[in-house]
Parts: structure tokens; sequence; C-alpha cells
């Protein structure tokens, strides 16, 4: 690796992400010369790409490269990098991973990142190079969406809660339904228990050998060709969760006040206007400026990391109230900078008296957006990992 602070040659696999343009824009910012490699992909990253592997050849003479980068881990990439000598960083921006070979996640060449700490130790007991690194975003492109909107097109997005947002609708029904009353009413059970519990997944200390071995044992019995292991069932069961809390909060919200929730699911909610999904640089930025609201919800399965999402929000300048996550409390000032729900049933009472104060809500939201511009920049994460790689 080169010397601190000297401008660098990277190869840069672009695989379809919100992220792609801020880092693009922060390698411009740093004055990094770039080669970016991208290709057409319908399956998985794990699977082999034809399209990858000619381009890929087809930059050899481009090279040499101090380091590769991409969002999220790709073998091929990763393959590559090995066999000529070149380190390479993978931003995590998903949590958890889904990992098919850890072989491959064991190169020397690689220098892996997530932004969920919680999964760190884990991944390093398996022998996988990883480290944190929370996510960022772009402040001056979202400022610039904000600046340059129409008053008219601004204003159609002014409401009083707004949720942006997968709702979860996972197959947790269909997969527990061959099973027994005993079973399902088991699983309902954990599932109620996890909706209490915000700090931690309870389920791995629930799911025992002893339960995986009926569930796979009752389907067996009525011949049906599936299984469960602990890992896969535990993230179908927050993710239920997820769903689950999704849905309830902006139900239990609108009978109180406007609420909108921009999602690709169409299910209704009970007093809930259901807008179409958002253009995340276009008119996201408009929908977390103009509600005076904006609420998140974390995906259970992440265990500490702070989402992207909540950075997205505090980056626009809205005013955001969240779950109380590990990570956001370490990075987050309470009721300085955002504020925290640690039940769904404290939110009401929250909701109203942030709606009633609007001086407070705006300085908060105004001191949440400060703090994004300071410590989540894509230029200063970007650094902290070039500069972890060179220590090396």
């Amino acid at each position: 690796m080169q010397e601190r602070n000297v401008a660098l040659h990277i190869l840069y696999y672009k695989r379809t992400s919100i992220m792609n343009d801020g880092v693009e824009r922060a390698f411009e910012r740093l004055g990094f010369t770039v080669d970016p490699v991208s290709c057409m992909r319908s399956g998985s990253e794990w699977d082999e790409n034809s399209e990858l592997a000619q381009a890929l050849d087809e930059r050899v003479a481009a090279g040499p490269w101090d380091v590769a980068f991409s969002l999220n881990f790709n073998p091929q990439i990763s393959a590559f990098c090995e066999q000529h000598g070149i380190p390479y960083i993978a931003w995590m921006n998903d949590s958890p991973l889904y990992i098919r070979d850890e072989d491959a996640m064991r190169r020397s060449c690689n220098h892996l990142f997530t932004f969920d700490r919680g999964y760190v130790a884990d991944y390093l007991d398996r022998g996988m190079p990883f480290s944190h690194m929370p996510l960022a975003v772009d402040t001056d492109f979202f400022e610039h969406a904000v600046n340059t909107a129409k008053p008219a097109e601004a204003a159609g997005y002014r409401t009083d809660v707004a949720m942006v947002g997968s709702l979860y609708s996972t197959d947790y029904a269909q997969i527990t339904a061959p099973l027994s009353p005993q079973v399902t009413e088991l699983l309902e059970q954990m599932l109620k228990l996890q909706q209490k519990v915000s700090d931690r997944s309870i389920f791995p200390e629930l799911l025992t050998d002893a339960l995986l071995a009926r569930m796979n044992g009752e389907y067996a019995e009525k011949g049906i060709d599936f299984t469960v292991d602990g890992p896969g069932l535990e993230f179908l069961m927050l993710s239920e969760v997820t769903g689950r809390d999704r849905k309830l909060i902006p139900a239990l919200l609108a009978k109180q006040c406007e609420v909108r929730v921009y999602s690709k699911d169409t299910l209704p909610l009970p007093g809930v206007l259901m807008k179409s999904p958002v253009d995340y640089r276009t008119q996201m930025p408009l929908v977390f400026r103009h509600s005076r609201i904006n609420i998140n919800a974390t995906l259970r399965a992440i265990r500490t990391g702070i989402p992207l999402r909540v950075l997205d929000v505090l980056g626009c300048g809205g005013f955001l109230i969240t779950n109380a996550q590990e990570e956001i409390l370490e990075h987050f000032d309470e009721d300085r900078e955002l504020a925290v729900y640690r039940s769904i049933e404290e939110l009401p009472d929250k909701v109203d008296w942030y709606l009633r104060h609007d001086t407070e809500r705006q300085k908060i939201a105004a001191a949440g957006c400060a703090r994004v511009k300071r410590d989540f920049t894509f230029e200063g994460q970007l650094k902290k990992m070039f500069a972890e790689i060179q220590g090396d």
C-alpha cells in the first residue's frame, strides 16, 4: 500500500446500490483515480458471472491498482484480487450477511467491514477478517434535492408522520402452517415475547435443537421436503417481528394524526395513507424534510448497527423517532439529535408531544443533521477504512 494521503488508484466494482453515488463522489473529492467495473447481474453475488470475469480480464492492463473496493462482498472480485496481489475492501451495507462460502471470505487479500458491530466477533471467530465501520450519506446531495424542488412538489409531501420502506411481509405463515398446533403456538409465544424485547434476539436460547428436530420431523411426516435450521429460522422470525412492528406502528399512530407509509407493499393499514415507493435521490429527501415526524423501526436482525434509514432521515434534515439501537445511542445524543422509543406503547404520547412542540422538534432535527454531516460522511468513512488497511 502507498503512504497515507497519496492519491490512490482504485478498482471499483459497481454493484446495484443506493450508496454508489455517494462512494463515487467521495472518491472524486479525495482525488482518487477510479477504474469502475460493473456487469448486469440477475442472480446472487455468489453466482459465477462470466460477464464480470471478462470485464476483469479486460481491466488488467489498466492496473496496477492500490486497492479494490465494493459495497458488499463479491467472491469473484476477491479471487481476482488474491490472484493479482491487490488488497480488497468490501463495505457491507446489509446485515445479517448471506454467506455461501466462508473460505472465500477468509482470503488474505480481504479487508471486510460491516456497519453492524454486533456480528464482528462472530465473524472473527469463524476466521473472516472483519472490522466495524458505520454507514454514510451524502448530505450535500440531499440538500440539493430539497433546495431545488418546486414549492408545489415539496408541499405534496407534508404530513404529520411518515414511514419509508418495506413492511417485511414474510413467508412465516406458510412455512409454519404444516406444523402441529402445539409447535405453532409455541412459536407464536416466542414472537410475542420478542416484540417486547427490543435490545437483543431471544431466539438463539429458545430455538433449541430439540425444537428444530421436532419441526423437521413434522415436515418429514407430512412428506414435505423442507427443513429448518437455527440461523435461518431466527432470521425468519426476526423479520416477522419487524413486519408486525412496521404494520402496528402506523396503524396505531393513525388513530391520532395523519400517517403516510411509502412502500412497495400494498397491504392496506387501518387509517393509514399508503403511498408508492419514493426515489432515493429525488423524492426521499422531500419526504424526510417535509414530514413533521419520521419513524424508524429497525430490522430486528440488525444486532447493534445504525441502519442507513436513520442516517438518511437525519442527513435530509428530518426529525426522527427511532427504536433504541445500541450504536444509535452511542453516536447520537438522545432528545437533542433524535428521539428514541423503547416500546411501541410509548410512541403515541411521544408523537403527540413532538407534534405540539415545533420549536423543539426543529432544533433536534437541525442538531441531528449537523451530527451526520460531521461523523457520517463517505469521505470520512472511506479514509478510515483505507487508513486501517495501510496500517496492516
